[in-house]
């Protein structure tokens, strides 16, 4: 259901093209019981026919989200309603959002399909590693967990070395927790001098941007093979790789998506979506705040969904001094990369110099000169690199 990237040309061709029925279903819907969605459709003249007019429709802000009350977007009919669950708040004031009957059992049925393409079964167990037992991400997962069958355990503790123990103790087949978390786990399992977690066999990383690196260093260190996902309580489950590991399907029985330029970065798209299962609640071109590079080439694995990749938040920039803008997640995926860092990172613009200079002090654990030398020398081309990609080259 993905659109391309949207260009001039490309909405003039798609003039007169009707919406998918799901799509067409979920305004009708929030027309009916959303009295925000109500409001804004009856200035538009009512459900949208057609493509074009679709975009016409107004983008949805997290702001607005936070600025009104949550009934003005809920539907009317309480018994739809089987959860709230609230967001983490890291980009943006926390938000509560009920979940439907009907996004539950559509979610379980994606979840399933995760679990089994990463080999879970019922002598598996899991650790999620996500911040409350209560948040969206832990609940839609022990959701799932439980339809198949397997058993989990929150991973509560936030100190890595508790964790770490902790998941021997409970001898984990399998983590799904936020990309920091787990690298963190990593540097325990490789300073404790021999694998300790070798009963592990896949890891699922959602959160910040995971380069192909920092995937490498995950599952050298760890010994189970590891894929990226991502998601956010507002809509769920957003996409999750495949076996073939080039890029995050989008999981769009779930959503309509639209992909459009952004100011942000030459080569990322804003993505804006629009629930189709969640009768409880109606997001409609709903931007999430993320920057990504669409993929609509039909995978080896058989999916026709597009796949992205995330670049990171809008809203986390450094303003370079020519205008143009750097994702601070396109350094964090820089220092991720190096053999000794941390992760922990300062970038600096010194302005009154002429030219510009950018001074990146990163956090290394302990380590000999020479290992020190090499990572700074690896830093140093590596922000180049980003600062050349997001701007002209000046």
């Amino acid at each position: 259901l993905a659109q391309p990237e949207v260009r001039p040309e490309a909405s003039r061709a798609r003039t007169g093209k009707p919406l998918p029925g799901t799509l067409t279903s979920s305004l009708q819907r929030a027309c009916e019981h959303a009295p925000y969605w109500r409001e804004q459709l009856r200035h538009l003249g009512g459900v949208p026919a057609n493509i074009e007019a679709y975009e016409r429709m107004p983008r949805l802000e997290r702001a607005d989200l936070a600025s009104r009350p949550p009934r003005e977007f809920a539907s009317s009919e309480e018994s739809e309603v089987v959860g709230h669950f609230s967001s983490s708040g890291t980009s943006g004031a926390a938000l509560s959002v009920p979940y439907s009957k009907d996004l539950m059992a559509a979610l379980s049925t994606q979840l399933l399909r995760m679990y089994r393409m990463l080999g879970l079964d019922s002598s598996s167990v899991v650790a999620l590693g996500y911040g409350t037992a209560q948040g969206a991400a832990f609940s839609m997962h022990a959701f799932a967990l439980r339809q198949l069958g397997v058993e989990f355990f929150h991973l509560s503790e936030a100190e890595p070395h508790a964790a770490h123990a902790k998941l021997a103790d409970l001898r984990a087949t399998a983590i799904f927790a936020p990309a920091g978390s787990v690298l963190r786990l990593c540097e325990v399992e490789r300073r404790a001098g021999r694998r300790q977690l070798n009963h592990l066999r896949a890891v699922l990383c959602s959160g910040m941007p995971l380069s192909d690196s920092g995937r490498d260093f995950i599952e050298e260190a760890l010994g189970a093979e590891t894929f990226r996902c991502g998601g956010a309580t507002e809509i769920s489950l957003l996409a999750c790789e495949c076996r073939q590991k080039r890029g995050m399907h989008l999981v769009d029985d779930l959503f309509f998506a639209e992909f459009l330029p952004t100011g942000h970065s030459r080569r990322g798209l804003t993505m804006l979506v629009s629930s189709l299962q969640n009768t409880a609640f109606h997001l409609f071109r709903y931007s999430l705040g993320d920057v990504v590079v669409a993929d609509h080439e039909l995978c080896s694995c058989g999916l026709r969904t597009p796949r992205i990749e995330l670049l990171g938040r809008e809203n986390d920039v450094v303003n370079l001094c020519d205008g143009d803008k750097l994702l601070s997640s396109s350094v964090q995926s820089v220092v991720n990369a190096i053999n000794g860092l941390t992760g922990g990172f300062r970038l600096t613009l010194h302005t009154r110099h002429e030219p510009v200079v950018a001074e990146c002090v990163a956090e290394a654990w302990a380590g000999d000169e020479q290992t020190r030398s090499a990572g700074a020398e690896a830093l140093r081309n590596g922000i180049g690199s980003c600062l050349a990609a997001s701007g002209d080259g000046s």
